[in-house]
């Protein structure tokens, strides 16, 4: 059976000092924190968005769809 499946090896590398194992409860309280400012951010900028600027209607309705986000990092 193991012939039709791929099967990769991994090896054991050493753990690295500078990368706790598990981490510390201060990690935790700035992900909140951050979480927090995020969500601030969402709020206040929610009437912003301009949903329709990137839209072409020549396009199909999946090209916008995927281009529309393109477009707006471009710009």
């Amino acid at each position: 059976m193991e012939s039709r499946c791929l099967s990769e090896t991994f090896g054991g590398r050493s753990l690295r000092d500078d990368i706790p194992i598990n981490l510390p409860d201060e990690h935790k309280r700035e992900a909140l924190q951050l979480r927090n400012q995020l969500l601030t951010f969402r709020f206040r900028h929610y009437r912003q968005v301009g949903k329709e600027r990137w839209v072409d209607r020549n396009l199909e309705p999946r090209l916008n769809q995927v281009f529309a986000p393109l477009m707006s990092l471009i710009e």
